[in-house]
């Protein structure tokens, strides 16, 4: 039997849908879905439940496809979601990788002030990183002309980017870093062997938890989130295995200049 309270749909498109529970709360918590390896399709609806435990109203905004919700809701989602959130004081969120892209792609449309971004993806633009694979429809995604319900990027957003630097040959790092240019009003903080994405080690070493804790505060603090970090890598294998590889890497290229 599922014990999830009743939600409110907030928008229900082909490609993207948003619904919020405990939506009379005064603060707002916004998940967005990450890639999905398995068949794509929209994830059944469910809280966030250390958001609701904290008070808040919990929205999860969903693409049902891997399209870094790039699709033809966008338009619509993005006035949906600007008219619902006027009720609240605070908005806030989280996001993993693709996810983390959604997060600022929707940061304006939410009137989003803080959020927490671990190895967000797919941030740049051609000149400065080769990874697109239609750098102009993404560019477009962010700018429709002046309209606070349609453009992209909230210019007031603060919070978090998580990265590991070494995740994804580096690509995660080149990511990261090219938020500066379209947020910077966001802090950086390298989670050294967390891998993609940077809260992997956490997951691993149970303390999850309180990297949740930590986030789900109106102004959370970067140094506590990387004491987390530090003390998980202690119960990590993918960590110990992360630093091993590194080092034989580093051994080599001393015996090299030899």
């Amino acid at each position: 039997m599922n014990d999830d309270p009743p939600f409110e749909m907030v928008f229900d498109g082909p490609h993207a849908r948003a619904f919020c529970f405990n939506p009379a709360a005064s603060k707002l918590w916004v998940r967005f879905n990450a890639r999905q390896t398995a068949t794509m399709g929209f994830p059944p609806p469910e809280p966030q439940k250390a958001a609701l435990a904290a008070g808040y109203a919990s929205m999860w905004v969903q693409t049902r496809d891997n399209d870094y919700y790039l699709n033809d809701d966008l338009l619509d989602l993005r006035r949906a979601l600007h008219d619902f959130t006027a009720r609240f004081q605070h908005v806030g969120a989280v996001g993993f990788s693709m996810g983390g892209f959604g997060a600022v792609l929707l940061s304006r449309a939410l009137r989003m002030r803080q959020a927490v971004l671990v190895s967000p993806q797919r941030l740049g633009f051609p000149l400065t990183h080769p990874f697109l694979s239609d750098p102009e429809v993404e560019r477009l995604a962010y700018h429709q002309g002046g309209d606070p319900a349609l453009d992209g990027v909230s210019p007031d957003l603060r919070g978090m980017v998580l990265f590991d630097p070494f995740a994804g040959r580096g690509r995660d790092k080149t990511y990261a870093r090219h938020l500066e240019q379209i947020a910077p009003g966001l802090t950086f903080v390298p989670l050294v062997g967390g891998g993609h994405p940077a809260t992997n080690v956490l997951h691993q070493a149970k303390n999850f938890g309180q990297f949740q804790t930590e986030v789900l505060r109106v102004q959370p603090d970067p140094k506590a989130v990387r004491r987390i970090h530090r003390k998980s890598r202690r119960n990590s294998e993918r960590y110990l295995v992360i630093l091993a590889t590194y080092l034989e890497q580093r051994r080599h290229r001393v015996r090299q200049k030899k």
